[in-house]
């Protein structure tokens, strides 16, 4: 009879626990849905500020003088502007654009939108930019590198000065591991540098 009503409590104490490992699984997924859509989101939102911003680029670059006047400022920096043979490399140059809209109502322009870097160095081509939101965080890294018949891509995702998503050549991570996160504080670390060079072509 003991040993019964043992059995009985060790029944329910087993279904219990099966229900609770069922439930924690239940609700791990549901939380992984949502941080998903979440991120799902913030990317629909940073590819939004990203086609306006480039809409704006264009406007100036390929536009007609009324638009050049009207439309955003451009900075540009060019390193080895006039092709010296650079050592152990042979060619070698890097062409940095600034884009840069007023702020406000200050008449002169200083809100950072976007910034690009091309590169050539001997046979190789890099191309980077890094955009911005209206209150001038870095939302979005692209990375294009020809080095090879194929080119490599890759795209970062940042919210808060974090980022939160990779996208490698098509292949899409948001669980970051520790080599992603070293990659991303690289990349915020540059862009700090190259808004400070931005902010010194202003003074």
């Amino acid at each position: 009879m003991v040993n019964s009503h043992r059995s009985m409590i060790n029944a329910r104490v087993l279904s219990g626990i099966r229900a609770l490992s069922a439930l924690v699984v239940l609700m791990t997924s549901v939380f992984a849905a949502h941080a998903q859509e979440t991120n799902d989101r913030k990317v629909e939102r940073i590819r939004k500020i990203y086609s306006e911003t480039n809409a704006k680029i264009e406007k100036v670059e390929k536009g007609g003088e009324e638009d050049r006047l009207a439309g955003i400022a451009v900075n540009e920096l060019v390193v080895n502007k006039t092709g010296k043979s650079w050592p152990a490399v042979g060619n070698f140059r890097e062409v940095y654009r600034f884009y840069y809209d007023s702020d406000g109502e200050s008449p002169y322009p200083s809100k950072l939108l976007k910034i690009s870097k091309a590169t050539e160095s001997a046979a190789r081509k890099y191309f980077e930019e890094y955009v911005f939101d209206r209150s001038g965080n870095l939302i979005f890294y692209f990375e294009k590198t020809e080095d090879g018949e194929v080119p490599l891509e890759r795209r970062v995702y940042f919210d808060s000065g974090k980022a939160f998503r990779f996208i490698d050549d098509g292949k899409t991570r948001d669980k970051l591991s520790e080599e992603d996160e070293i990659v991303a504080n690289d990349i915020l670390a540059t862009e700090n540098t190259l808004r400070g060079i931005f902010e010194a072509t202003l003074n």
